[in-house]
């Protein structure tokens, strides 16, 4: 116990000593009035804070009795004697067991409560702050308009970025202990990377705190198209803060994003961008995962709501592509309806139809709701069919305990399948790998041609 008390004291001792020379530094440039922004200071010190909480060892447990004394038969004086001995020891063995198990069960309930309470505060913090961002903020004076920006900037950069890195050490220990985690950690492994590069590394360098606006590709937010045109509403109004070159800039992190995603779709499949890179709903899914949805249990979508889905995920692809053409062929000079009119209709679409929802979603049915409909989930699962996305059945033999379909989020039927071999293409699969995970007997397996071809060049 006093070992266990030691390793906690020291981490805390680590977490002070990392947040001391952030804060110095902080201090330091404001007396010196550097020009660094404040922001990235204070948010590199709540990351660092953030990873060391995450990565420190649990206190050890209280209860746990060392049953190696009295197990050598010679330090026994008779047979009789050791006999006796070794029941008191299995007893002990027997307590320690059920004393762990106990403990874990403690420990994975407050870590699920924390993963609640994270959750809860990233989406209540959204709708206060996005509100005010994008209904407040046009009628604000120039001082409380600049302040509703940095916060906006703020959350959904450094706060956003460290509920990912927090969420998804929880999430990891919290199922680490029940199941395999292979995919799940290169699921949480790319959302905190690209969290890294889009909230943190990109702003920074490129001084744009605005820069998630262009990482995720068409059809999903036509604002690139529209930062194109010197005339459009949201060019006059970034153009004062981005400046031409930051404007430039921006358009380049885009199209490096676009290439990004669409090679890595072509070799990997939808799990590319879904389960990998996607900062609008897929990290929420995946880093959230245990606790979700926040009230009742998790509800699995029949076959009456699957048609419903498969009607909006065509609907809503057919509506972006409509916005992607019409702003293509207004760059183009063609005679279109007003602009504004149509880039507050996208924006509208955007907070109530995939913002708001995505957060119902996670409140009472699932994580994945939105990606049943995304439409830029749609295309890259459009060109996973293309590249033989799907899920093997045919590493092992299928036991039938039914773990893939109680996992997958999509309600996809792997079951059914599994128990003759048969692989699965399915174009709602976002490649999460929850029921590879699953898999008791590692029956499962995801794969693409291009895995496939990684596959046997290794034989």
């Amino acid at each position: 116990m006093v070992s266990g008390d030691w390793k906690v004291a020291a981490s805390n001792a680590a977490i002070f000593t990392s947040v001391v020379p952030v804060s110095s530094i902080i201090v330091a440039a404001i007396l010196l009035n550097e020009k660094i922004q404040l922001s990235h200071l204070l948010g590199m010190s709540l990351i660092v804070c953030g990873i060391l909480i995450a990565i420190q060892k649990p206190r050890a447990n209280p209860t746990e009795i060392d049953s190696s004394i009295a197990s050598w038969p010679f330090l026994c004086l008779s047979r009789k004697k050791f006999i006796i001995k070794k029941k008191l020891q299995l007893s002990k063995g027997t307590r320690t067991m059920a004393n762990q198990n106990n403990f874990r069960e403690t420990k994975s309930s407050s870590e699920i409560k924390a993963l609640k309470a994270i959750l809860s505060v990233y989406i209540i913090l959204c709708l206060i702050i996005a509100g005010l961002n994008f209904g407040y903020v046009s009628r604000a004076t120039p001082e409380v308009a600049a302040f509703i920006t940095w916060l906006w900037g703020f959350y959904e950069n450094w706060i956003k970025t460290i509920f990912i890195v927090l969420g998804s050490f929880l999430t990891l220990r919290i199922i680490g202990s029940s199941q395999r985690t292979v995919m799940r950690k290169r699921n949480l492994t790319g959302f905190i990377v690209m969290a890294l590069v889009v909230h943190i590394l990109g702003p920074i360098i490129l001084d744009n705190q605005e820069l998630y606006f262009f990482a995720m590709p068409l059809p999903w937010t036509t604002i690139p198209l529209q930062l194109m045109d010197p005339g459009t509403a949201f060019y006059l109004k970034y153009l004062p803060i981005f400046g031409l070159t930051g404007i430039s800039l921006a358009l380049l992190f885009y199209l490096i994003v676009t290439i990004v995603v669409l090679v890595g779709t072509l070799l990997l499949g939808r799990r590319w961008q879904c389960s990998t890179l996607c900062l609008f709903n897929g990290f929420a899914s995946e880093v959230f995962d245990p606790v979700m949805p926040l009230l009742g249990p998790r509800k699995k979508v029949k076959a009456p709501g699957l048609k419903l889905f498969s009607i909006l995920r065509w609907l809503f692809l057919v509506i972006a592509v409509g916005f992607t053409a019409y702003w293509v062929l207004y760059l183009l000079g063609l005679p279109m309806i007003n602009s504004d009119a149509v880039a507050k209709i996208e924006t509208y679409k955007y907070l109530s139809a995939e913002l708001l929802m995505a957060m119902f979603f996670w409140v009472v049915f699932s994580g994945r709701g939105y990606c049943y409909y995304c439409p830029l989930g749609t295309v890259v699962g459009l060109l996973g069919k293309l590249v033989g996305q799907k899920i093997t059945a045919d590493q092992s033999n299928c036991i039938q305990c039914g773990h893939c379909n109680a996992t997958c989020p999509m309600a996809i039927d792997l079951k059914t399948s599994a128990a003759t071999g048969r692989a699965v293409s399915e174009l709602r699969c976002v490649g999460c790998g929850h029921c590879v995970d699953s898999c008791p007997t590692e029956t499962l397996a995801y794969s693409t041609q291009f895995l496939e071809f990684l596959k046997n060049k290794k034989k």
